[in-house]
């Protein structure tokens, strides 16, 4: 009688443990299934913004994107709209020259400073090529920009003019060209 005391009394406790067992797995699992998933920073609607020409006038075309609305965000946009490769059959194109790198970018207070390479003061497409290569940009950073400016700069440095005529001496105000993309929006 005591070999089956003990063994009814070892399989209890046996039972005892994989039950207490069960309770704290299934009590860990619900601890663990009630974390907060890490928050992402959201993407959204931009765009980066390429040209066609029509009847000899310039339109201005966004290529829509879902990107976070932050400065990573104007990083990547940037980078897309400086690697895109086009062949002599596209409707599409850009004023930007192919040579310019984006060298760097980053925000103090209000303003977005984005820092090219000099080859943004060398545009084949001449005095319209200047202004068109800015209002990409300017248009680009618009639907993406945690800020209200944007101070171009050629290597690191303040130029007056990207060439006659295209003021970049001061910070640009993104305001219009935001406006700009909130009308796009609204109008799809």
């Amino acid at each position: 009688m005591s070999r089956w005391y003990t063994f009814f009394l070892s399989l209890t406790l046996a039972l005892i443990v994989l039950v207490a067992m069960g309770g704290v797995i299934s009590l860990k699992t619900l601890v663990l299934g009630k974390k907060e998933p890490v928050s992402r920073v959201q993407e959204q609607q931009s765009a980066y913004y390429l040209v066609t020409l029509v009847e000899e006038k310039i339109l201005y075309i966004p290529i829509e994107r879902r990107m976070s609305h932050d400065i990573l965000g104007a990083q990547r946009l940037l980078g897309e709209l400086l690697s895109v490769s086009f062949s002599g059959e596209d409707p599409f194109f850009s004023l930007i020259p192919p040579e310019v790198e984006l060298r760097n970018l980053w925000v103090e207070g209000e303003v977005l400073y984005v820092d090219f390479s000099e080859d943004l003061q060398f545009n084949p497409y001449g005095s319209e090529g200047y202004a068109g290569a800015l209002h990409q940009i300017l248009r680009t950073l618009a639907t993406v920009s945690p800020v209200s400016s944007v101070q171009i700069l050629i290597e690191g440095q303040t130029q007056d003019f990207l060439h006659e005529g295209v003021f970049i001496g001061e910070p640009i105000l993104l305001q219009e060209y935001q406006e700009e993309w909130s009308s796009v929006l609204e109008n799809r």
